[in-house]
C-alpha cells in the first residue's frame, strides 16, 4: 500500500535573505524585508569595524520595531544577527535565555 504525504503550503510564503551592509544607510530595507515576511540574516561585522556607536543605536531601533510588529531578533556571535517577521520564533537554549532577575 503507498501512502503519500502532501506538503501544507503556507499562507504567505517566507523567504530567506542574507543582508552585509556596507553602511547605517543600509540597515533602512530591513524592517521592510521582515515586514514583507522575510528572514534576514543580518552580517555586521563592517559595520561594527567602521562605526560600532550607530550599528549598536540601528540594532536597538530594529529590536524596537521588530518586537513592537511580533517578530524576534537575536545575535549570531560577534558578526551576524538573525531578525524574524512575526509567527517566527527564535529558539534560545536555557544558558543563554535571560534570568527573570535579568529582565526584570
Amino acid at each position: 500500500m503507498e501512502t503519500e504525504t502532501v506538503a501544507k503550503t503556507p499562507e504567505k510564503e517566507v523567504m530567506v535573505r542574507a543582508i552585509a551592509p556596507k553602511k547605517v544607510d543600509d540597515l533602512f530595507g530591513v524592517e521592510e524585508a521582515v515586514t514583507g515576511n522575510t528572514v534576514v540574516i543580518l552580517t555586521v561585522s563592517t559595520l561594527a569595524q567602521r562605526s560600532p556607536i550607530e550599528l549598536e543605536a540601528s540594532i536597538d531601533k530594529l529590536y524596537e520595531y521588530v518586537t513592537t510588529i511580533g517578530g524576534d531578533i537575536a545575535r549570531l556571535g560577534d558578526e551576524r544577527v538573525l531578525i524574524t517577521p512575526p509567527g517566527i520564533r527564535i529558539w534560545r537554549s536555557p544558558l543563554h535565555a535571560p534570568s527573570k532577575t535579568e529582565s526584570a
